[in-house]
């Protein structure tokens, strides 16, 4: 199980030992989302205030990667598709719901977004992809639920 805050830690606790994995730390920054990757070395995506995506290794001390959302936008929420290759990202000040295609981006690069949704009105405050990957739903702090086709890159 893993954790992240504001308060600039990821945690990592083996729940069978019932002990602590791994503990991370950024210099700066508050952490506001986390996804897990279902499998591979990269197990962890955390998003920050700032508009920053970091990749971690739970095995490493510091992240091995970084994404970086174009504008800096503070993300307040990340979700990964079935199967791992998009990434939705929902953001605060454009309200957006961007997609970022992770699976052929490199770590550290600035990462376009491949698609960008902007039904809100408000900050996009979560998103879930459906299981066949064809579709994201996401919520905003304006109350609308939105339902988004999704066909791939293009």
């Amino acid at each position: 199980v893993h954790t992240c805050g504001q308060d600039q830690l990821v945690v990592s606790f083996d729940l069978r030992k019932k002990r602590r994995l791994t503990y991370h730390a950024l210099r700066e920054g508050q952490l506001t989302a986390m996804v897990q990757r279902p499998q591979g070395e990269l197990e962890l995506l955390t998003a920050t205030h700032d508009g920053l995506v970091f990749v971690w290794d739970v095995d490493e001390a510091a992240p091995v990667g970084m994404l970086r959302e174009p504008h800096g936008q503070k993300l307040n929420a990340l979700a990964l598709s079935p199967s791992g290759k998009y990434l939705a990202v929902c953001t605060e000040q454009g309200a957006q719901l961007q997609v970022w295609d992770v699976a052929s981006g490199e770590p550290g690069t600035n990462l376009a977004p491949i698609a960008i949704g902007g039904a809100h009105s408000e900050a996009v405050a979560s998103a879930a992809w459906s299981p066949d990957e064809r579709q994201i739903v996401s919520v905003g702090r304006d109350g609308l639920v939105a339902v988004w086709n999704w066909f791939g890159a293009s």
